[in-house]
């Protein structure tokens, strides 16, 4: 699992340049809105890379059960271009009225339960077109 607190962290050559594509935008986008650059005050980004990874959830202050977790709202990302389909879930947990951590997980690479349960609440799906070197 990849915590990610900022733009600086898509550093990370474990990150998936599609991974890094969509996590770029959504970044910027919350830095603009919440005029940091370092979300550490309001929550965090925590990837799953592998299954193994929801056991460590409790880093991230998530004690539920991969099944029981309860999300704010999931989008769904749909990273496409010429030769592929790269599918994201990417769903928001709100820890209290301070500070919330968003779960993302490439569709398929994740815990059969905590992808069951984001797709059963995705509220939105996005579609993004990537092209590599962008």
């Amino acid at each position: 699992m990849i915590k990610i607190d900022s733009l600086k962290d898509l550093n990370n050559p474990r990150i998936d340049e599609r991974m890094k594509f969509y996590l770029r935008k959504r970044l910027s986008v919350l830095s603009q809105s919440l005029k940091t650059d370092n979300l550490t005050c309001f929550g965090s980004i925590f990837l799953i890379e592998g299954i193994s990874d929801v056991e460590e959830l409790t880093e991230a202050g998530i004690n539920s059960k991969p099944s029981d977790i309860t999300f704010e709202n999931v989008t769904k990302i749909h990273i496409f271009n010429s030769r592929e389909e790269f599918n994201v879930l990417f769903g928001c947990v709100v820890l209290n009225n301070d500070f919330a951590v968003d779960i993302v997980c490439t569709e398929g690479m994740c815990n059969k339960e905590l992808e069951a349960n984001m797709l059963s609440n995705v509220d939105r799906e996005d579609f993004l077109i990537f092209e590599q070197g962008v």
